[in-house]
């Protein structure tokens, strides 16, 4: 049946004099190298070819790999978009309704430029912890103090409790003053700057590339259920109605995180494939289309 490589890129862009230029990203120079590397061991493929496979049985090339770029940052129209045109491949970006749309900054990228400030991580969690009632703190502690794979606990223990941890409320408002006093009083200018417009995505999508969904908010989709579960994938979908000239309707998970009543919810609004964070090469042989694996290109080392 054949397997598939799906590479996820975030940030790709010159790294010095860009808006956070101490947000960890991938240099455009080596975007470029891994590009060429890729030319010599691998045939780039689309999406369509990779629904094709999938629901038609339709043949894709030996080694296909299939290049996808998520939450709709400035840097993949201004970078990555006319790097593949050059070379022709077809890509595949996802953006938020929240931010290419309403100018309004995604609470992931808050906390990328809030971390990447000049205010070291201790300060940063003495700021939260003061918002928090001292008798939770060490229930937060105990449940979110501890190392990932990419950051040191400290990192780690702020990331999650902005994220995900704290109630909603308290995770808004303290992103919203910590952004305003860090990084731009005016978000929406900020915004502006920072992603890529309706008008630049149908010109990308016009020349080919593919734009799927990355849901309304931006939001953790287990968390939701019922009309707000609908309501992020809808109003996604609406987007891409305006800008996507492919027929395909396509997702990529928020942080990688959906479950069953989410798989379930996707086919109801034509939704084919969906992008996660699990690591793999995807399978034609026992893939699940909504599914489907990719690595991050900060992983290409163990392909």
């Amino acid at each position: 049946m054949g397997k598939l490589t799906i590479v996820t890129y975030h940030y790709v862009r010159p790294i010095a004099g860009s808006a956070g230029p101490r947000v960890n990203g991938l240099e455009l120079d080596d975007f470029i190298k891994q590009l060429d590397y890729f030319a010599t061991r691998y045939h780039f493929v689309s999406v369509d070819a990779v629904h094709s496979k999938i629901y038609s049985g339709k043949k894709l090339p030996q080694n296909p790999l299939l290049l996808t770029f998520d939450d709709g940052y400035i840097d993949h129209y201004q970078y990555v978009y006319p790097e593949l045109l050059k070379r022709s491949i077809t890509g595949a970006f996802f953006p938020v309704v929240q931010s290419s749309v309403h100018q309004s900054m995604l609470d992931v990228n808050k906390i990328h430029l809030i971390l990447a400030s000049d205010v070291t991580s201790d300060l940063l969690i003495d700021t939260i912890e003061r918002n928090i009632l001292p008798s939770a703190i060490d229930f937060y502690r105990k449940k979110y103090f501890y190392k990932n794979e990419w950051d040191g606990k400290e990192i780690a223990y702020i990331k999650r409790l902005l994220q995900f941890g704290l109630p909603e409320k308290m995770r808004h408002s303290l992103l919203d003053l910590l952004f305003a006093e860090l990084v731009s009083s005016n978000e929406a200018e900020y915004a502006k700057a920072f992603y890529m417009n309706i008008d630049q995505m149908r010109e990308m999508s016009v020349n080919g590339m593919h734009i799927g969904s990355h849901t309304a908010s931006h939001r953790r989709l287990s968390l939701l259920t019922g009309d707000e579960l609908e309501s992020e994938i809808v109003l996604s979908l609406a987007l891409l109605n305006k800008v996507n000239r492919h027929e395909i309707s396509t997702i990529c998970y928020p942080h990688g995180d959906y479950n069953r009543e989410t798989l379930a919810c996707l086919p109801k609004h034509g939704v084919s494939l969906g992008f996660s964070l699990k690591k793999g090469v995807v399978d034609f042989s026992h893939c699940n289309p909504l599914e489907l694996e990719r690595f991050d290109t900060n992983d290409m080392r163990f392909i």
